[in-house]
């Protein structure tokens, strides 16, 4: 009947596969989640955002150039990723191709003021300028970048993108993630699952684990070119299995209660429009 028709609960249109930051905005507060990935209400870029997007494209770009440098055979579209080559000395381009590469890679935008925005653009060229000496004699081919993966975990599948894979001495991998705010000696919380969540897809797609296993998980602060790096146990995997199963699970249910606290409201992206906030 009509009635029991308009009774019947709302169901939510839900993706076929979920990133970790959908994840984590789910973790945070079940309501910002709809707003942000059901609802899809637009939020403001920042400038730490902005900075960020520069200095990743242009590490991926610069990579891409010693890649084509040192590749040993033409790729077809199906390839899969190349092993590195050891013990044999990397072709690099010149540093002025790396700035030239960031001024063509920055992006300008969400910066408060004229003067900010020129402020971050400095500080970016010196880190980058660091960052090309820090890593004189030790370069290497990457065997993989901007990654992209799916995989499933339990009955839900999950995807998300690797910044950089490295191919070490010993034939294993090391998965790298770059990272422009304070550095960590210690990585926890939801940074560590996120590296994680790679190490899983690198132990299961073919694309990774026919070069090697997984033996290092990397977060390479460019601010200070500071790698802390660790990898996963058993345990461990086992646990952040659960605890993406147990959170997509919760999402399907359709529960979008939010979970207001003043600290997390204070930074959350819908501050000025949630009737839920606590500040």
């Amino acid at each position: 009947t009509r009635a029991a028709e308009q009774n019947k609960p709302f169901v939510y249109a839900l993706p076929s596969a979920f990133s970790f930051s959908q994840i984590k905005a789910y973790e945070t507060c079940p309501y910002q989640y709809k707003l942000a990935h059901i609802l899809k209400i637009p939020t403001k870029g920042n400038a730490s955002f902005s900075f960020g997007s520069s200095l990743h494209t242009t590490l991926q770009k610069f990579y891409e150039r010693i890649q084509e440098l040192n590749r040993s055979r033409q790729e077809s579209l199906f390839a899969l990723p190349e092993p590195t080559v050891l013990n044999r000395d990397v072709k690099v381009p010149p540093l002025s191709e790396l700035l030239e590469l960031y001024e063509k890679s920055w992006r300008p935008d969400w910066y408060k003021n004229k003067r900010q925005r020129e402020e971050y653009y400095e500080k970016g060229k010196e880190i980058l300028q660091t960052f090309y000496a820090a890593e004189a004699r030790k370069w290497t081919v990457p065997v993989s970048l901007e990654g992209w993966f799916k995989i499933k975990v339990g009955d839900y599948l999950v995807h998300g993108r690797i910044d950089r894979v490295d191919q070490l001495p010993d034939g294993t991998l090391e998965i790298i993630d770059y990272k422009t705010g304070a550095s960590k000696e210690k990585v926890t919380g939801d940074d560590k699952d996120q590296l994680l969540i790679y190490q899983i897809a690198a132990s299961t797609l073919p694309e990774y684990n026919q070069i090697g296993e997984t033996s290092k998980l990397t977060f390479y602060y460019l601010n200070d070119t500071l790698k802390t790096s660790f990898i996963g146990g058993d345990a461990e995997l086992v646990k952040i299995k659960d605890k993406l199963v147990k959170t997509i699970s919760a999402i399907h249910s359709g529960d979008f209660t939010a979970t207001p606290n003043s600290h997390l409201c204070r930074y959350c992206d819908f501050k000025d429009i949630c009737e839920h906030r606590l500040m």
